[in-house]
C-alpha cells in the first residue's frame, strides 16, 4: 500500500481529502487482491467481457468487464460461457 501510495500519490487530485484517497486505494487493492485469488485459484479459462449483455451505450463507461468461465476445471468448454461475475456499468454525469 505504502510503495503504491508513493507511486501514485503525486497524479491524486489536491483538492481530495487524502485519508479519504488512501481508503479508497486500500478499498481497489483489497479488491483487485480477492479478484486475483479467484481467478488464478481456478483451474479454468477465463474471458474478460467490457460489452456484457447490457452493452455499454453512449454516455455510460464500463469500469470493470464481466468474468466468464469459458472451461471447467476438466478442460471442457462451457457453452455459453458461465458468469462469475457481471459487468459493472456506470452513466457518465452530463
Amino acid at each position: 500500500m505504502e510503495v503504491l501510495d508513493g507511486i501514485l500519490h503525486p497524479y491524486a487530485d489536491s483538492r481530495m481529502d487524502n485519508k479519504r484517497r488512501r481508503d479508497n486505494l486500500e478499498e481497489i487493492v483489497k479488491r483487485a487482491a480477492a479478484f486475483a485469488f479467484t481467478l488464478f485459484s481456478q483451474p479454468s479459462s477465463w474471458q474478460f467481457d467490457w460489452m456484457a449483455e447490457q452493452s455499454v451505450k453512449t454516455g455510460s463507461l464500463c469500469i470493470f468487464p464481466a468474468l466468464l468461465q469459458r472451461t471447467d476445471e476438466s478442460g471442457n468448454l462451457i457453452h455459453p460461457p458461465r458468469e462469475l461475475t457481471a459487468a459493472i456499468v456506470r452513466q457518465l454525469d452530463s
